[in-house]
């Protein structure tokens, strides 16, 4: 069983954060690009970079990890993941 999606959460967090890309959030969070694409490629987040970020920026877990299930904002991210995802996997495809 999947606790959690590492893409889900970062895609949340780029959100979350009034960025536009998970290569800004990259530079956001001082890691590379490249390992931002491991945690996902993964599905494992190295949290310590995550909660520092969120702490500093006074994000909210509870809709970080999807606890608050009626808010409109967490659908329209779910909606973006989703057409994230399905580029990906076009991409991988080609």
């Amino acid at each position: 069983m999947e606790i959690y999606n590492a893409n889900e959460i970062l895609q949340r967090l780029t959100f979350f954060s009034n960025l536009s890309t998970k290569k800004e959030l990259s530079k956001v969070l001082n890691v590379s690009y490249n390992t931002l694409q491991t945690w996902i490629k993964r599905n494992s987040i190295d949290f310590d970079y995550i909660y520092s970020h969120v702490k500093k920026n006074n994000i909210s877990l509870d809709k970080l990890f999807k606890i608050d299930e009626d808010s409109e904002v967490l659908e329209k991210i779910e909606a973006e993941a989703s057409q994230t995802t399905k580029k990906q996997k076009l991409k991988r495809k080609s």
